[in-house]
């Protein structure tokens, strides 16, 4: 679990002065600032359930602009649901939704008196139907492979922002998110189109052991299937995290995240009943006043998920793969030799490419 080049946070502290710079608009403004850098409060971090409350409403609005990098960073997918939706190359039309209609058509069709006639009052129904176009399918097709390239570039992105959140680090939410992008692109892509297919691999057998589940082997199956599903639930706590904090092949993240997904179990349960707690919340608000819940997952329920994971994660992470060589990445940088660990982004780069962007020598 702890072979590989891997890398750790050294952070030094941050200048003081900025170099000036033409002020955005203020709809793009939350998003380009660099921010006033870190704060005493979060300097000190306690990784517990008063640390998460008191850290997630102090950085509540950051997390709102992560939410909107995840919605908008992956915008194929709204694409492709559109394409879906039959607002565009799609032909409206009624049809019988009853599956009882189909038989009482039949029994209607041989003979028909006034009980079959009120029966088809109630059962026969139409509900209105899209017939998609040849169109559709092709936006479809588009938005979803597009979707597939857009998926671990955006999560690792998030992750490195949402991981300087969790450590108390200052964070520069455009830069930051690019230059993450930038310097794990070569993993953070085929580690995507993995992801998103181990996903659809364990929806659609969820979905295949439920409908065929009439012997009790198949409903343990089903169940099974749903244990399963949880597990890479709290693996993905671990990838994207581990991938922009160390150096390691896709093999080894994806080992190490099922190590850790057993190793720290108990704060994993309560990770992961944290989430579906807060899903829940956000599925109980869209029932009582839709409004409201179909605006939080464009707004706060994405990056609050994902802000849970993290902080979830983060401590068990730094327990084992980086306080045990904290001495020995010192020791390293005072002999001048090559360090064991080095930080993906570390802060003189970032505050190069920032000097960089404005034109700094």
């Amino acid at each position: 679990m702890r072979g590989g080049k891997a890398e750790i946070t050294l952070d030094s502290k941050r200048p003081s002065q900025k170099p000036k710079q033409k002020r955005p608009s203020i709809f793009f403004r939350s998003l380009n600032r660099e921010g006033p850098g870190i704060s005493k409060q979060d300097a000190v971090i306690t990784y517990g359930f008063k640390g998460f409350f008191s850290l997630y409403f102090r950085r509540f609005g950051t997390l709102f602009s992560i939410n909107l990098l995840y919605v908008l960073g992956n915008f194929p997918l709204l694409l492709a649901l559109f394409a879906t939706s039959g607002n565009v190359f799609a032909t409206q039309t009624l049809t019988h939704g009853n599956v009882v209609y189909p038989v009482l058509h039949g029994v209607m069709i041989s003979d028909m008196n006034p009980v079959k006639a009120a029966l088809n009052g109630v059962f026969g129904s139409r509900s209105i139907d899209y017939v998609l176009h040849s169109g559709a399918y092709i936006m479809l097709g588009i938005g979803l492979a597009l979707f597939c390239i857009t998926f671990g570039l955006v999560n690792v992105g998030c992750a490195y922002l949402l991981r300087n959140i969790v450590k108390g680090d200052p964070v520069f939410l455009m830069s930051d998110f690019f230059y993450a992008i930038k310097r794990n692109f070569k993993q953070a892509l085929p580690m995507g189109i993995l992801d998103l297919l181990f996903l659809y691999v364990l929806y659609q057998d969820i979905l295949f052991w439920y409908l065929n589940a009439r012997s009790f082997l198949y409903s343990y199956l089903f169940y099974f299937s749903i244990l399963l599903a949880l597990f890479y639930f709290v693996v993905r706590f671990y990838l994207y995290e581990m991938m922009v904090t160390f150096r390691l092949s896709l093999f080894k993240l994806i080992k190490n995240s099922a190590i850790f997904a057993f190793w720290g179990i108990k704060r994993n349960l309560v990770g992961l009943l944290g989430i579906i707690v807060f899903c829940l919340f956000c599925f109980g608000i869209f029932y009582t006043y839709v409004p409201l819940g179909i605006i939080l997952p464009f707004t706060i329920m994405i990056s609050t998920c994902a802000f849970i994971a993290v902080f979830t994660a983060w401590p068990n992470i730094k327990k084992v793969m980086i306080d045990p060589y904290q001495d020995q990445q010192d020791k390293n940088e005072d002999d001048k030799e090559a360090p064991i660990f080095r930080d993906d982004v570390t802060q003189r780069e970032r505050e190069a490419e920032m000097k960089k962007r404005h034109g700094h020598s």
